[in-house]
């Protein structure tokens, strides 16, 4: 008998001391392959047998953290790194996190019910996804266990509601996925067994953002007083039994309860109830999560923007490197004088004035003749005569000054269309000719 317990000692001895030199290992609970802003997870470290606590260690710096599991309340992309924890001087492997900084395609809502519920109660979800529902089915981590929950679907469907399993567990993370490649945002019920409870937003607040907290009392909506505490420090006193935050801080951050005096309608004599809450966490998020839609249309903007500005400096660079003329020019048929390049020595004879003794040149009919200041007399002008189309060239008729005396003039003598028959004559008449019409009428 004495050999018997001697041997159980020993056999215990062995197993604790296997158990201290076990190496630990950090777990991750839920099992996510994606972890999202706004998610809650658990890190455990497993294997640990040390009475003082572990040692947990982010992106090698040691933590303020020295219980077997570390909670995360709500994911951030601050959160993404290593982990790794140490027990009995002994240190576990890093595991590595990726918390990704925006939100789920598919959406899940408490349809029916209230973020707190009473033991034994139940909630009605919603769950929709734009892309349709097909092959998706949900998941609800109570404790230390994951269950898988069947959906019902019809073939089109993009939304569906369904009531939960009695919560009989402090808190309970509910969410869906499609094949471990879609999936949508958690929502966490908690429970209480007492008749005040604090409701507020299930989902984290956000900065910037307002934030209501509502004290409900199971039974009844006779509240005559509510009082509002953060931390155990008095908020605010008041007959409404709501507390508005306008913009969410990081400060606004803890653990929030009320304390309600209320009544039933049923109860016409006696004091009223007076009874707290239990404390929830508000949790606050520095942004809100972007949905993945967004991104995915901000990336492919992005890449076509990034294609368009390539392509356009390949096809300048290869305008560039082209060795060909840019301008070409454009061969003159033969015989046609029309366009001419204007040479440096020589110009063409349409412009006498500049070049009036230009050599080699024919003179064309109807261009206008050089003046020349040598052949022009003092006092002589020119005018046009005009003929028709089948008469002469068009010529310069001077008019001289001497055979003119003082006060006459010449009127254009024009020549009709055809043969040259005179249209207008000359209509000056002279002094001398005055004299001889007065000597005729005195004979």
């Amino acid at each position: 008998m004495k050999g018997g317990t001697q041997l159980l000692l020993l056999l215990a001895a062995l197993v604790l001391q296997s158990r201290c030199q076990q190496t630990p290992k950090v777990s991750l609970s839920p099992t996510f392959t994606k972890i999202y802003s706004g998610d809650t997870f658990y890190l455990r470290c497993e294997g640990s047998a040390s009475q003082s606590g572990v040692k947990w260690y982010f992106n090698d710096t040691e933590q303020m953290q020295t219980n077997e599991t570390w909670k995360i309340a709500v994911a951030t992309p601050w959160h993404s790194g290593s982990y790794q924890c140490e027990s009995n001087r002994q240190t576990s492997d890093k595991i590595t996190i990726n918390v990704l900084g925006y939100a789920p395609s598919a959406s899940l809502i408490i349809r029916t019910g209230q973020p707190v519920m009473r033991v034994n109660e139940s909630v009605i979800l919603q769950l929709d996804n734009e892309d349709g529902l097909r092959g998706w089915h949900c998941e609800v981590y109570r404790g230390k266990t994951t269950k898988y929950i069947k959906l019902k679907l019809q073939e089109d469907s993009v939304s569906l509601d369904f009531q939960t399993s009695q919560l009989t567990v402090p808190e309970t993370i509910f969410w869906c996925m499609n094949g471990g490649q879609h999936r949508s945002n958690q929502i966490t019920v908690r429970t209480s067994e007492k008749t005040v409870s604090l409701e507020m937003y299930p989902l984290p607040a956000v900065v910037g953002e307002s934030l209501t907290l509502r004290c409900l009392v199971w039974g009844t909506d006779q509240i005559s007083q509510t009082t509002f505490y953060k931390d155990g420090v008095m908020l605010v006193r008041s007959d409404d039994p709501t507390y508005t935050i306008p913009s969410v801080t990081e400060s606004a951050k803890g653990r929030y309860k009320c304390m309600s005096i209320f009544t039933y309608k049923d109860r016409t004599a006696g004091p009223h109830y007076s009874e707290s809450s239990d404390d929830q966490d508000v949790l606050v998020l520095d942004h809100p999560p972007v949905k993945t839609l967004f991104l995915v249309l901000v990336f492919l903007l992005l890449v076509l923007g990034s294609a368009a500005v390539a392509i356009a400096f390949y096809i300048r660079y290869r305008k560039r490197a082209a060795t060909g003329a840019i301008y070409e020019d454009v061969e003159r048929k033969k015989g046609d004088n029309d366009y001419e390049m204007l040479g440096h020595a020589q110009r063409e004879g349409e412009y006498d004035t500049l070049h009036p003794e230009a050599p080699s040149r024919q003179k064309r009919e109807g261009e206008y003749e050089a003046l020349k200041k040598e052949e022009m007399e003092e006092g002589v002008y020119h005018t046009v005569q005009m003929q028709a189309a089948s008469g002469g060239g068009g010529e310069y008729e001077q008019l001289q000054k001497e055979g003119m005396e003082e006060g006459q003039y010449q009127s254009l003598n024009m020549e009709g269309a055809i043969g040259g028959v005179e249209g207008h004559e000359a209509s000056g008449k002279s002094d001398k000719g005055r004299e001889n019409e007065t000597e005729e009428e005195k004979t």
